[in-house]
């Protein structure tokens, strides 16, 4: 492969990149404000995900090693679907 089709793959590559953060703005921003909105129940969701990303291989891999497959899987598509959904459901709260 030459020089120029590599550099073409790349910048194709950039674009897949910059639309994926586009689409993924929105829900992780309106995850931040419920963030703070919510402390502890972000606190505990946090603790939940960690304490099974630990348990995941039987505790003998790392928990990042461990989640890999699981991302691979289709479940960073729900965790965006679940961030979308709670993009939403802010829109329609009127409580802090």
């Amino acid at each position: 492969m030459n020089l120029f089709a590599r550099h073409a793959r790349v910048r194709e590559a950039q674009a897949r990149l910059r639309l994926a953060r586009r689409e993924v703005q929105e829900p992780v921003a309106a995850l931040l404000v419920r963030g703070y909105t919510y402390p502890l129940t972000t606190l505990g969701v946090a603790a939940g995900v960690g304490f099974v990303a630990g348990c995941v291989g039987g505790g003998r891999a790392a928990p990042a090693r461990a989640a890999a497959p699981l991302l691979r899987g289709g479940l960073f598509e729900l965790l965006l679907q679940g961030a979308r959904w709670f993009a939403t459901t802010l829109e329609d709260d009127d409580t802090p």
